[in-house]
């Protein structure tokens, strides 16, 4: 059997047009994706007029993400990639042909939660996989750009997927919606089977599934104990996502609906803006690689913190500068925010992927991915109660004082720890 495998030895010249074809292909899956989980609990809200439900709808999907995104990093590593990349959306599209069967028949609770779990499931499966095909198909020297083109369709589909799900839901109801969905999981699966080839010998198989997910998280685990930087970037990822990104979220529809006065059109203008924010942020490090690391990211939280600040002096200044010119302050400042966020997020995953046996990559992603959004839940329903009780413009000024106090330990920790 092979020995292990560090990346710079599996590649030594880029596959642009197999990379192409990954993009394309994750594009299409990811779209579909973002369209049934933005769509599926709005409908389910048309239908029942239950927030209760519309919620619950929203968690259970979010719960089944978490907890096996580690589960697809092992995947991603012990089995073939285009398998997976092949199998997940050839899933779907029987899930949604079932869902367009018993729509009329079944309660639309137990079908949206199905269908929307089932997206879900499919995403923690699927972008592992994607994510770790990078070195395998790129050069050593490209992997950075290559890991920030894979978020950038990431970012891009979560911007597009509720515009095109809500635009074609307005006009034609749920079912030509999921029939677009549907359509994009095929091509993606058709695109992967005809097009996409590249050299990968996945991990044998030692045991059972369940002995190999905990061998395989350990060894994740063991690789980043000597690791600082990365172990250090993780947890400094998962705090601003736990507080800043915690805040956005709950607090951008409830700040924009309740505390501003305004409609939830100009909410969704604002989740919009963010995730533009977003883009901007990991096309950032595709148009200059060189300028942006992890080693310089304590200046992207510094920036998340001044977002923040921002945020809580137009908040508390609402009475003189009036509603309409807060909510455009807000909308720039969290733009910057989730623009700084997805700038770290992007150098994170190169650095992972940089620096990590190949064996490792997809554990390693999924154990990331893991820790940023287990923490998400626990901070939206501190976030949850805070709103209840005290100002918005206290909390956002709250967060911002967290994250200096988090921006200056990061900075110093990168001092230390400079190689």
């Amino acid at each position: 059997m092979k020995g292990r495998l560090h990346m710079k030895e599996m590649v030594e010249r880029s596959d642009g047009r197999t990379f192409a074809c990954i993009l394309a292909a994750q594009f299409c899956s990811l779209l579909g994706q973002e369209v049934l989980q933005f769509i599926l609990p709005l409908y389910l809200l048309d239908v029942t007029g239950s927030g209760a439900r519309f919620g619950l709808a929203i968690a259970c999907g979010f719960v089944p993400y978490t907890l096996l995104s580690p589960v697809g990093g092992v995947l991603a590593d012990r089995t073939r990639k285009r398998g997976i990349m092949i199998g997940v959306n050839a899933a779907l599209v029987a899930v949604l042909l079932a869902f367009l069967a018993l729509k009329d028949a079944g309660d639309p609770f137990v079908l949206v939660v199905f269908a929307t779990m089932a997206s879900f499931v499919a995403q923690a499966l699927y972008q592992p996989s994607i994510q770790s095909t990078v070195p395998f198909v790129l050069a050593p020297a490209d992997v950075p750009r290559g890991v920030a083109l894979v978020s950038q369709i990431g970012s891009l589909t979560t911007l597009g997927g509720p515009v095109v799900g809500a635009a074609v839901y307005g006009v034609a109801g749920l079912v030509p919606v999921v029939w677009i969905s549907l359509a994009a999981f095929a091509l993606s699966g058709a695109v992967v089977a005809v097009a996409v080839r590249f050299s990968c010998e996945p991990s044998p198989w030692d045991g059972g599934a369940l002995a190999m997910v905990r061998d395989d998280l350990a060894e994740a685990f063991r690789f980043l104990r000597g690791k600082p930087l990365l172990l250090g970037g993780m947890a400094t990822a998962t705090f601003v996502n736990a507080s800043a990104g915690a805040l956005i979220n709950v607090g951008t529809v409830y700040v924009v609906t309740i505390t501003l006065g305004f409609g939830a059109a100009y909410a969704s203008f604002a989740q919009m803006a963010m995730g533009a924010g977003s883009l901007v942020g990991h096309s950032l490090l595709v148009v200059w690689p060189r300028l942006f690391s992890l080693r310089k990211s304590s200046a992207y939280v510094g920036g998340v913190a001044a977002a923040m600040t921002v945020a809580a002096l137009a908040l508390c200044s609402m009475g003189s500068m009036g509603p309409a010119t807060v909510l455009l302050i807000l909308v720039a400042s969290y733009s910057f925010a989730t623009m700084s966020g997805g700038l770290m997020g992007s150098c994170m995953l190169a650095e992972l992927q940089s620096g990590a046996p190949v064996e490792l990559v997809g554990k390693l992603i999924a154990l990331f991915m893991t820790l940023v959004n287990c923490a998400t839940p626990f901070g939206q329903a501190v976030y949850g109660v805070l709103f209840d009780v005290l100002p918005a413009w206290v909390i956002a000024a709250a967060t911002a004082v967290e994250l200096a106090a988090v921006t200056v330990a990061w900075r110093c920790f990168l001092r230390r720890n400079h190689a």
